[in-house]
């Protein structure tokens, strides 16, 4: 089970999810600086309750960027959301980035 852009909730909200369901997956796509709730502004950091979240369980999390509306598709907006996801991405730790970034979603879908 996936749930599509954290469910829109806090990160509490979500720790207590996974914690009551071991099949529960998070997909962190659409959470980027042109929504609300975001992981982190464009240039600021990244939210250190999602980011203690999902250092704690990477296994869990899924990335992914949520490009819906035409506006995204500028090649000017895409370069902000792919500078931002390396920059966010960047914060943690090498191997929470690769679990978080791809290596859940392989497994997941069984892909190499």
């Amino acid at each position: 089970l996936i749930l599509a852009h954290a469910g829109g909730a806090t990160p509490a909200q979500i720790q207590s999810l996974l914690g009551k369901h071991g099949n529960l997956l998070v997909d962190l796509s659409g959470m980027h600086f042109q929504r609300t709730p975001s992981l982190a502004l464009e240039s600021g950091r990244f939210d250190p309750t999602w980011k203690q979240l999902i250092q704690k369980m990477p296994e869990r999390f899924l990335f992914g960027l949520d490009v819906w509306a035409p506006r995204f598709f500028e090649p000017a907006m895409l370069d902000r959301l792919m500078t931002w996801t390396r920059r966010v991405l960047g914060e943690l730790r090498r191997d929470v980035a690769e679990r978080v970034a791809y290596r859940n979603a392989a497994t997941l879908f069984n892909v190499e």
